[in-house]
């Protein structure tokens, strides 16, 4: 099974992807890929369950600690 949590990094047409296991993982790559200030957009996105077969990446945009 892939891990749930996607961060996601864009610099220009170069896009970065790192799969995690957690939100809590997610969210260190992504302040320190922001704390870089290379990249325009670090999101992070979760996988969550659309019907029976598919899923979907769904961006979070607050986390609250």
């Amino acid at each position: 099974m892939k891990p749930p949590f996607l961060v996601v990094a864009k610099n220009g047409d170069l896009v970065n992807k790192f799969e995690q296991d957690s939100i809590l993982q997610a969210v260190n790559p992504r302040d320190f890929l922001e704390g870089l200030e290379d990249y325009q957009d670090v999101s992070i996105f979760q996988q969550s369950p659309n019907g029976k077969c598919s899923k979907e990446w769904v961006k979070i945009d607050v986390f609250e600690s």
